[in-house]
Formats: structure tokens, C-alpha cells, sequence
């Protein structure tokens, strides 16, 4: 704000850099910039509140044990739930999920580019991930969702459970025409289009 005010429409270098940049930096010019307060206020406190969520993150002071061991504990909840929304914080961006995109026919599950998934390693299938869009996964709901996702993957594909590549995996299953309901949205997927959702009219009665 105070390099907008204080520059001018023309200047002449070098000459005129070493006066704006003290009129830049001093404080006492502060008071010439109308506004200049109120959006010193309202960075400190943005400021604070980022780095509140990038303590999240931040490795515990050491434990004075003789050791070094469990120097590195991290103040983390271990469920998953915690996991999520602490990355989601540290990025400081609205909470979302990434899913692995199944489908399934006849009991069979497939990637969407119809392979058989017992056909597929495991590598491959950890790099099918697709983001939810944000609409789908509000934060007031998002504890219910990934809850509801642990337990489409644990019935559904218990063996992931065992992978190092997908054992913190989450999948959501489409049918056989690549829609599924997903609580108050119908959620499809084409090759031209992508993941798409129309939200489901509301039930009465």
C-alpha cells in the first residue's frame, strides 16, 4: 500500500529509488497513507491464525530422555479424520477429500477405464485419485463422509487394508452406468466431463 501511495507516475532511476524507499519503510510515514492501519490490523491477524494452523505441523519440543527417541512425535490425532483436516489446515484451503474412483459390475470392481482391479497393482490403483468437488464435502459434514467412505472401503475391499499403497486409501464405488448416490448429491463420471453432481431433490414424507 505505501509503495502505491508514495510511487509516482514518473520517476527517474536511479535517483528517486533511495527516496521511495525510505518513505517506504519509515514508520513515521505510516499515518500519510490513509487505510494503511486497518490492513496492518487485519495482516497481523491473518498472520496469526496461519501460523496457528502450521503448528499443527510442527515438531514437538525434544522430550529430555538421554535419547532422542520419539523427538519427533507429532501432536497429531491418529484417526483419520484428524489427519485430513490438519493437512487441509497447514494448506490453509477449505477442506477436501481425494478418492480412488471404482466401479462396479456384477460384484466385479473396475477402474473407470474398465480394467479389472484384481488385474491392477496396487501402485496403479494409488494413483486413480480424484478430488471430491467442495460442495460434496462441507465441513460441518465432513467427520460423516470420510466414516461413510471407511466403510465402503473396509466391506468392500478389506485386502487394502495389507497394501502400503493403499491402506490409507479411500474409494467410492460407482454402478455400472458411472453414477451413485452420495448423500444429498448424484454423483457421475465421463471421460469427456469428469466427475460431475447434481444435488437430489429433496425427500418428503
Amino acid at each position: 500500500m505505501k509503495t502505491d501511495h508514495f510511487l509516482k507516475e514518473k520517476i527517474a532511476l536511479p535517483g528517486d529509488i533511495s527516496k521511495l524507499v525510505q518513505q517506504v519503510y519509515d514508520t513515521a510515514t505510516d499515518s500519510e497513507v490513509y487505510g494503511l492501519k486497518e490492513a496492518k490490523a487485519k495482516f497481523d491477524k491473518d498472520q496469526k491464525i496461519a501460523e496457528n494452523k502450521a503448528k499443527v505441523f510442527q515438531i514437538a519440543e525434544p522430550k529430555h530422555r538421554g535419547t532422542i527417541h520419539k523427538w519427533l512425535d507429532w501432536n497429531l490425532p491418529d484417526d483419520r479424520q484428524g489427519e485430513i483436516k490438519a493437512q487441509a489446515a497447514v494448506r490453509d484451503i477449505q477442506e477436501t477429500l481425494e478418492v480412488i474412483l471404482l466401479k462396479e459390475i456384477d460384484h466385479q470392481f473396475y477402474l473407470l477405464d474398465g480394467r479389472k482391479l484384481v488385474e491392477v497393482d496396487d501402485k496403479t490403483i494409488s494413483d486413480q485419485v480424484i478430488r471430491l468437488p467442495s460442495v460434496v464435502t462441507p465441513e460441518w459434514k465432513l467427520d460423516t463422509i470420510i466414516k461413510k467412505l471407511e466403510d465402503i472401503t473396509s466391506k468392500n475391499l478389506p485386502q487394502w487394508q495389507q497394501s502400503i499403497w493403499l491402506h490409507d486409501s479411500l474409494a467410492l464405488i460407482l454402478g455400472s452406468k458411472q453414477t451413485t448416490d452420495f448423500f444429498d448429491f448424484r454423483l457421475s463420471y465421463s471421460s469427456n466431463k469428469g466427475l460431475c453432481y447434481e444435488r437430489l431433490e429433496e425427500k418428503h414424507g
